[in-house]
């Protein structure tokens, strides 16, 4: 495919050629190629590639409702979008619901909600979508009016069962939990009781804090850039405490509790199933993977690493994931020595001797405990206790107990 000139390719004969196209705007596209994708969605004469120039319109709008580019397109621009969008029937594209959703504004809300009230199940569903795709972005935490106009959605008489369940769905999906106790008076038979219990029962765990190491790419929850590459971010909340780590510079959040926030559950782009998701601080955090974690932990692990009080935080959420890992509670104590929280580290570094064949260095770890609280004898004597283990006496950690030794004469 020569993607240098998509717009050729739209006016083919080749349906493949024409979708091709649309597939590249997806990836590339900006707010200049709205014009003609719009064109596409209107009047090709194939459906298919109807709805794909729909949805190259909602993953091109997607870049633009968080962050530097929202200022690109006014609010005034997106009203007018919208009012051409009307030219599209969902009858022709139901994916139209998408392109609304992707403006980001309130006036598209009533726009996609009438739909649930419209008899033919496969526009429900499209709205539903639409609805889904509106209410996630993160552009909208903290809006009070959306959640209660989608909310009382729940309670009103003239919607079935089928599209009340779709409301619970978004509801949940969207961290609403006032929503919660409109759910718990529903009932429903079949699929619809099933997914109004399970949207009660997710709003219930998005009411507690969300405890947990999660990572942010700086894309918004549904925002479809692949071309962007962003410096990954974390943010490690405890029952207590809450830091970020962005460009490896460590921040605590002091009133993490009183911020704008909510706990999401929907199936990221690219993802094979629905997982958590937070949003705070306008960006949208997923939970950190195992590999995530490890290479957040290596960083961090240096037994001389410079005073870090955040990283009692780190250590914090780590234990409810040790359970019975030696390795890991050696971990835990390292980056409580590191943050300053001694007795915290000593606890560590005694559940790791504790357990199976721990690591020689964390009776290092237990010396430095000492020294830093003033027990220098004690201290000396595990030193000495790591030299006599250590497989060399040029090894790294036997030339650091040395190094000690050679101080504290």
């Amino acid at each position: 495919m020569t993607t240098t000139d998509p717009l050729a390719l739209l006016q083919s004969k080749s349906v493949e050629q024409r979708a091709e196209a649309t597939r590249y705007y997806e990836r590339h596209g900006d707010l200049s190629d709205l014009e003609v994708l719009l064109d596409c969605a209107q009047n090709d004469s194939s459906v298919a590639i109807r709805n794909n120039a729909a949805d190259a319109i909602s993953d091109i709008l997607s870049r633009y409702r968080t962050g530097e580019n929202k200022s690109k397109l006014s609010v005034e621009e997106r009203l007018n979008w919208m009012n051409r969008f009307r030219k599209l029937s969902p009858n022709k594209s139901p994916v139209v619901y998408l392109m609304y959703a992707a403006l980001g504004i309130p006036e598209v809300l009533p726009i996609i909600t009438a739909a649930f009230f419209d008899p033919r199940t496969e526009l429900r569903i499209s709205a539903a979508i639409g609805l889904k795709c509106y209410c996630l972005s993160a552009d909208l935490l903290g809006n009070v009016k959306i959640e209660e106009q989608v909310v009382s959605l729940l309670s009103n008489p003239r919607l079935d069962g089928d599209a009340m369940a779709h409301i619970a769905r978004v509801c949940a999906e969207s961290g609403y939990v006032s929503a919660l106790p409109v759910l718990q008076n529903l009932t429903g038979e079949g699929l619809i009781g099933e997914t109004i219990r399970a949207a009660t029962e997710q709003l219930k765990k998005a009411s507690l804090r969300p405890v947990g190491i999660w990572v942010s790419d700086g894309l918004d929850s549904v925002e479809f850039n692949p071309e962007t590459k962003v410096e990954t971010c974390f943010a490690i909340i405890s029952q207590k405490q809450a830091v970020l780590k962005k460009q490896d510079q460590w921040q605590l959040i002091d009133d993490f509790s009183s911020a704008e926030q909510r706990q999401l559950l929907f199936r990221r782009l690219a993802q094979p199933t629905p997982g958590p998701a937070l949003q705070f601080a306008d960006s949208t955090w997923y939970f950190a993977n195992a590999k995530e974690v490890e290479g957040l932990l290596q960083k961090e692990l240096n037994l001389t690493g410079k005073r870090n009080e955040s990283l009692e935080v780190l250590g914090d959420v780590l234990q409810n994931r040790a359970v019975d890992n030696t390795k890991m509670w050696r971990n835990i104590a390292v980056l409580y020595l590191r943050a300053g929280a001694l007795n915290k580290a000593n606890n560590a570094a005694e559940r790791a001797i504790e357990l199976k064949r721990p690591p020689r260095d964390v009776y290092f770890i237990k010396a430095e405990v000492l020294r830093l609280s003033g027990n220098k004898s004690a201290a000396q004597e595990l030193y000495k206790q790591c030299i006599a283990g250590a497989r060399s006496e040029k090894s790294v950690l036997a030339q650091l107990c040395k190094e000690r030794l050679e101080k504290e004469k």
